[in-house]
């Protein structure tokens, strides 16, 4: 961003800085949201998980060598 102003200088120099400075702002501000949704939403519903079935068990080729 200060690079760009130092390329444009003066006015547009200004409004680089702002502009680019408000996007750093949003785009941190949506990293914190999203964290803090994937928090609540592990948190909350693990109150509520009842560990039943049958445990996973992925598939796999079996080999048949010499």
């Amino acid at each position: 961003i200060f690079e760009m102003n130092k390329l444009l200088g003066g006015i547009g120099g200004l409004a680089v800085v702002i502009i680019g400075n408000v996007v750093v702002i949003v785009l941190e501000g949506m990293i914190v949201a999203i964290q803090v949704l994937r928090l609540q939403y592990y948190e909350f519903f693990s109150k509520f998980f009842n560990e039943t079935g049958v445990e996973f068990k992925p598939f796999q080729f079996k080999y048949k060598g010499k």
